[in-house]
This record gives structure tokens, sequence and C-alpha cells, in this order.
């Protein structure tokens, strides 16, 4: 049974600790990678804050949902030159300040129903929920609820660590400051816990792949070329508008040498295939098909994918590395996001 829609008091809440946020303003000195948690007092996950809008840019405050989409967070973070849109996907609560024309009508409706009023550049909240392998989506009242107390804990926390730079450092490795609540009889208060928090690993993913395209790719002729790989999530999503939409991804080939585009896959949800990044090999063994070559290299600037394309390597006769930059697949990457806004 779907969850019933939030109360108009749950989302006033989450409304006022928004502009608790706001009035605060810790984007204006506070890093991105500054995080601390929020234990959800109903679920027992744990949330990790981080501010974003040091540059001015995007001004925001972003509640990353468990360890795994907290360690996304920091392997992005260390890795600059990873595609921007790998955020998209990370599990999290999200409230955004932007200009009145960047809400949409839902947004500004739900503003005009709760008979509150903003004004100014930067200065409307609006809230949006991130899942993997969906694109963002508006909040359900377990997750309105629990980004209001992450807020409301975070207008405390903020003020003390600008008085206290050193509140959020920890002597032990992967240990973090956790706001936790806590009940003795009627009583109930906030406090602070440390807690190590260790890296979860990722799920097992089984790849697919066609016996019958193996044997095709595998007789073509070996071309002496080098070719720049990569997996990304398009910014667009795929949906009636009426539900949480899927994500579009795509697998990019191109050359090395040339800049030529040597084609493009769609991953999809398949019946039977929970995660489309099970069909990368597929992707990648019909895209070679279609160039009607096998390369002697390929070249990936994410150790992820790289591992991906090895295991097709094995089988294909090329060598996979790992390179800091794709300078034509970002080029190529960036010309088909232009086209597509």
């Amino acid at each position: 049974m779907p969850e019933p829609d939030p109360t108009p008091t749950e989302w006033r809440q989450l409304y006022a600790a928004a502009a608790q946020i706001m009035r605060i303003a810790p984007w204006q000195w506070m890093m991105e990678d500054q995080l601390f948690g929020v234990q959800n007092p109903d679920t027992g996950e744990i949330g990790f804050v981080s501010v974003m809008g040091h540059l001015g840019e995007h001004l925001a405050v972003a509640v990353y949902r468990g360890p795994r989409a907290l360690y996304d967070f920091l392997v992005l973070h260390d890795n600059p030159a990873m595609a921007p849109t790998s955020v998209i996907e990370m599990e999290q609560l999200q409230v955004a300040f932007g200009d009145r024309d960047q809400l949409t009508d839902r947004d500004r409706r739900l503003i005009k129903e709760l008979g509150l009023k903003f004004r100014g550049r930067q200065a409307w909240p609006y809230f949006r929920s991130h899942r993997h392998g969906h694109w963002p989506w508006y909040l359900e009242a377990a997750e309105v609820r629990f980004l209001a107390q992450a807020l409301e804990q975070a207008a405390l926390v903020i003020p003390r660590m600008y008085n206290d730079p050193v509140l959020l450092d920890s002597t032990e490795l992967d240990t973090y400051l956790v706001r936790v609540l806590s009940r003795n009889g009627d009583h109930v208060s906030w406090g602070d816990q440390r807690m190590t928090i260790p890296a979860e690993p990722p799920p097992p993913v089984t790849f697919l792949m066609s016996s019958e395209l193996l044997a095709r790719v595998k007789r073509l002729p070996r071309k002496r070329a080098t070719l720049e790989i990569d997996y990304f999530v398009l910014p667009v999503p795929i949906g009636s508008g009426h539900e949480r939409p899927l994500l579009a991804k795509m697998v990019l080939l191109v050359d090395h040498d040339t800049g030529m585009v040597i084609g493009s896959e769609f991953l999809q949800r398949e019946p039977g295939v929970d995660d489309p990044l099970a069909l990368i090999l597929v992707a990648v063994a019909r895209l070679l098909e279609r160039s009607r070559s096998r390369p002697t290299r390929i070249l990936a600037n994410s150790p992820l994918v790289a591992q991906f394309v090895e295991i097709l390597g094995e089988e294909l006769g090329y060598t996979v590395e790992v390179v800091p930059y794709l300078a034509q697949l970002e080029a190529a990457r960036e010309f088909l996001f232009d086209h597509m806004m």
C-alpha cells in the first residue's frame, strides 16, 4: 500500500527547517566534504549531511542516505574528472535554494497552498529525493519527515562548527559525528555520538552476454586502434511524469586518436534485469560489432568501468588502461549534452 502524501503540518515543518538553513547560509564558509550524520529515529538509517554552494552556484544541503551513498560521494569528491551526472544516482534527500523559475509548477503550487512566501534570487527552497536508477523526484511523507529532522539538526551543528572548527575532526579512520535521538520515558533529546562507518561493498552485478554475439565479435579483424569508453547518466528522465521516472544510461565509445564517435548504446531495464549495468558488456560488444573491428586498447577514467570492460577484453584480446582524463570522450559527451538540453 502506498504511503499517504505528506500532511500540511509535515510540509510546514520541512519548510521551516529549510528557512533556518537559509538564514545561517553555511555555504559561505563550509565545504561540501565537511560531513556529519543524523540518525533517522524511525528507521535507524544514518544520513550524512553535506552543504553545497561554496562557489555560489548551487546552494543546497544534501543528506546522503547510508554508507554506500556516503562513500560514493567521497569517491566523486576525490575524482573531479568523473561525470558530474554521477551525483544524480547517489541515494540522497536534498533541499536546494534557487530562483522562482527553477521550481516546477508542483513546487510553486505547494508553496501557495501552504501560504508561504519567498522572494529574491536563490531564495526559493525546493526538495528532491534521489534513488539509484531513478530521476530526482518529489518527496514522500517519510522522506519529508526525515529531511526536516536532518535540517533541524544541521541548524544546531553548523553554528557549533563555526565556533569550533575541529568539531567534526576525528583521530580514528572512517569515524563521524552523528546526531542521535535518545528516549528516556517521555523525555527525548538529541545528542552527539562518534560512530565508525565502514564502507559497504557495492552489490554484485551478474553480467549478461549472448554467446552468439560474443562469437561474432571474436571473428572480427583486429584494428590497431585505441578507444575511449565511459558509462554515464544522461540528463533526461524516462517516464510519464506522474510517477518517479527512470534514469537514461549510456555507453559511449570514441576513437582516441581521431575523436570519431564509434557508437553509443542505451542501457535500459529489461524483464528479469534489476540493474541496467548488467547489460554493459552486451552494449560494448554490440558497439564493436557495428564498428566491424576489435581494438587493441581501451582507455577508461573510471576504475569501475575499466574493471567491467576488462572482462570482455580477456575474450576479445584488447588491454584496458585507467587514465585521469578522456579528452576525446569528454568533447563528444559535451556535444551530446548540448544538443539534448
